[in-house]
């Protein structure tokens, strides 16, 4: 039993930080260039110049000269209401003949400084100029119908006119769609964002003159941070409403009051409108960003939260580091992890406390790349590299990592189960080819030796909308049984012990039997079997059993004795079964994985089932995600019967019973690696 996994014996990942006295005071580490950990800032300055004279501007065109010209003709001329009418129409849309073929020339003529990005014809505009056209011809309808119907007051019906197109447009857009058409610098088919987003991306852009590395920065920061997401999407909910509030005033006093009264109030009204709504774009509070900090406490779960940092970009402060142990703080290995993190990304930096019982870990981004690292003996490559899984496919390049130290030791998920368990989970998600794990030296514990290289390719984003709720059939049953420095017949032995429980529950069971010699055999003698079972929905279960001695300082230690091949390979057999009892889509230690992956897909429902009841370390997790991408999950317990314990031997299986089997269900939050261009 591990700290960190509670639980889960195969995957104990308990990870503990202690800095020696030796260490210097406030340890601190910077790689690479020293890029912002904090989403990508919006380096805005507002002028006010400019938009306060092309405001005047606006209010003269639309306020000052209509009611000038309305009420002074009105009381000392003749003239009928319909000429009137006709000549406050030609006024009221005067701005519109300077403001926007002015935005067209600067947007077509410019469009290498102001246009999308990913887009070099110049001729497409960005979504902000159809959302302006688009008003400002429905703007025009009444406009040009009002004095020939004749009906008057439809004429001061045009500010509504105006309005509700970009309400609609608004709350249809607080569902992300995938349009054929190009929104901004957003490509077709590319989930869309909240009509907000565009908005600011676009006038920022093109009227106050940033251009496309406002366009970039505002992409980076759309994708990068879930709060601003969150801000995005509120604020449309909020214009979009409140364009129908400004509807709903000037229908009731377009409708109620007689025309030389609604006139001026109608006009008005807009600019009253505006002036009520702007407080809602007011700038946060700057000091308010440590709030994005998150704290933790313990050295539990430092791995998966230092990955899910990485991926939401929010730093992370953990203290109370095993602050009552005779020797407090990180361990090796934890400080060998963060150094591991350090070189697979750009801009990451560490803060250590003096005792080691703290840490402020700022994320950088993913660089990926080929790497070396070598792995401390107190725990295997596994303990490594099973939570950089969920960090290798969103890197600005392919990974190729390459760990040395202990492949194989008992504690951790071994090279062999991650090999055939953990990277075909992984691999559901990718869309991409090139998912490796190979095996170059297999070194046991305490003097290790192995060398593993782990390949992954870069990808955009993962699939979306994933169903793995089909748990199946089991099919086949596949293992590897290996051995160092030890005789080839051990291997030969658990085999045969394997078979020997697992024929007699299905006839294709095939283990391959892995013997390595000279330098590929590392340093320490040493066997273990590795067994996975595999079903008509490919539903993978695993189970693993080593012969390697239990941790120096464990109790278990104290008398102990190797166990025999036979022993083991009758217990890996006993252990798989339990693992295709149990049910569920997903491996037993795996759960995190898929979960992860749910968050990070697409804006769509992605549903996993897994064996219940949840572990407390998954439980963690799964509060984890909550935290850092406000992702929540929806889960439904099933209960499934299993075969009965006589086809397989009354010694090899609980009685005839029923399991619970749960349903995990998410929208996903649409993450895109924005490190890779293409």
């Amino acid at each position: 039993m591990n700290d960190e996994h509670n639980s889960l014996e195969r995957h104990p990942s308990s990870p503990a930080l202690a800095v020696t006295a030796s260490d210097p005071p406030a340890a601190t580490t910077d790689a690479g260039a020293a890029r912002s950990s904090q989403p990508p800032p919006l380096k805005f300055k507002f002028k006010w110049l400019r938009p306060t004279l092309y405001f005047c501007f606006l209010v003269v065109c639309n306020v000052l000269i209509p009611c000038l010209i309305y009420y002074l003709v009105k009381i000392y001329t003749t003239v009928d209401d319909k000429e009137l009418i006709g000549i406050s129409s030609a006024a009221l849309g005067v701005s519109s003949c300077f403001d926007a073929p002015f935005r067209l020339w600067k947007l077509v003529k410019f469009h290498d400084r102001f246009g999308p990005l990913n887009d070099a014809k110049w001729w497409h505009l960005d979504s902000f100029s159809h959302l302006y056209t688009l008003a400002l011809l429905v703007f025009a309808f009444p406009l040009a119908i009002a004095p020939a119907i004749p009906l008057y007051n439809f004429f001061l019906f045009s500010v509504a006119m105006f309005t509700a197109p970009v309400g609609i447009v608004a709350l249809l857009s607080l569902h992300s769609w995938r349009l054929p058409i190009w929104l901004s610098s957003d490509p077709p088919r590319t989930p869309s964002k909240p009509a907000v987003f565009y908005m600011l991306e676009d006038v920022v852009a093109v009227d106050f003159g940033y251009g496309k590395k406002w366009r970039k920065d505002v992409h980076a920061r759309y994708e990068a941070s879930p709060v601003f997401r969150a801000l995005m999407w509120n604020l449309t909910l909020y214009w979009g409403l409140m364009c129908f509030v400004l509807v709903g005033i000037t229908a009731a006093v377009t409708w109620a009051a007689p025309l030389r009264i609604a006139f001026g109030l109608v006009l008005g009204d807009f600019f009253i409108w505006a002036g009520f709504s702007a407080p809602s774009i007011a700038p946060p509070n700057p000091s308010s960003s440590s709030t994005r900090v998150l704290t933790f406490t313990s050295h539990a779960h430092l791995r998966h939260r230092l990955v899910l940092s990485l991926l939401s970009r929010r730093p992370i402060k953990i203290d109370r580091i095993r602050p009552d142990d005779d020797q407090p703080g990180l361990r090796e290995y934890e400080v060998s992890f963060l150094r591991l993190l350090e070189k697979m990304t750009e801009g990451t930096r560490v803060e250590i406390s003096y005792t080691g019982t703290a840490f402020l870990f700022h994320p950088g981004t993913i660089a990926g790349g080929t790497f070396t690292h070598q792995c401390p003996l107190s725990r295997s490559v596994g303990w490594f590299l099973e939570p950089l899984l969920a960090l290798a496919p969103f890197g600005k390049k392919d990974l190729v990592l390459t760990l040395k130290g202990i492949t194989t030791d008992g504690r951790d998920a071994s090279v062999d189960t991650l090999r055939t368990s953990a990277l075909p989970h992984l691999a559901m998600f990718l869309d991409k080819e090139g998912l490796e794990l190979r095996i170059t030296k297999r070194g046991h514990p305490p003097l290790g030796g192995g060398e593993i290289t782990f390949t992954c390719p870069s990808v955009r984003a993962v699939k979306s909308g994933f169903d793995f709720t089909n748990v199946g059939r089991v099919g086949k049953i596949r293992g590897i049984a290996h051995s160092v420095r030890v005789s080839p017949q051990l291997s030969n032995r658990l085999v045969a012990a394997a078979r020997s429980v697992l024929n007699r529950y299905i006839p294709d069971v095939y283990i391959y039997t892995d013997v390595y010699r000279g330098e590929d055999s590392g340093k320490s003698p040493g066997y273990a079997i590795t067994l996975l079972a595999s079903s008509t929905s490919h539903v993978l279960h695993s189970s693993e059993t080593t012969s390697c001695p239990p941790p120096p300082d464990s109790e278990e230690a104290e008398g102990w004795t190797p166990p025999s091949p036979e022993d083991l390979g009758i217990l890996a057999a006993r252990e798989l079964l339990n693992e295709i009892r149990r049910g569920g889509c997903v491996d037993r230690g795996f759960e995190w994985l898929v979960a992860l992956m749910l968050v990070l897909g697409g804006e769509d429902v992605g549903k996993a089932t897994v064996a219940g009841p949840m572990d407390p370390f998954f439980i963690q997790h799964l509060r984890d995600l909550k935290g850092f991408f406000g992702t929540t999950f929806k889960i439904k317990a099933i209960e499934s019967k299993v075969m009965e314990a006589s086809s397989v031997g009354e010694d090899d299986l609980p009685e005839t019973d029923k399991v619970e089997q749960l349903v995990l269900s998410c929208v996903g939050t649409g993450f895109t690696n924005t490190a890779k261009r293409t």
